[in-house]
């Protein structure tokens, strides 16, 4: 395992943690994690797989926005 592939996994599973415990920061946490993970798949040449992950972390952004911005939104209950 490289020292990038072992970064990747940390910032990923620290992401999964940190939004867990409902903390903003997991999603940039996250967001790395992904990055990281398709800098290591254009490392093997494996696109598709990279290009995935680009998405993932386009995600992460777009719900750390709005998560940075959740009072601006109702909650509706579950009934």
């Amino acid at each position: 395992m490289s020292k990038l592939e072992l970064i990747a996994s940390l910032a990923a599973l620290a992401g999964v943690y940190l939004t867990s415990r409902k903390l903003s920061l997991g999603w940039i946490v996250g967001t790395l994690g992904s990055v990281l993970y398709a800098v290591l798949f254009m490392e093997g040449k494996l696109y598709a797989e990279s290009a995935l992950q680009l998405i993932y972390a386009a995600l992460g952004i777009r719900g750390w926005m709005l998560w940075k911005h959740e009072k601006a939104f109702q909650m509706l209950p579950i009934t």
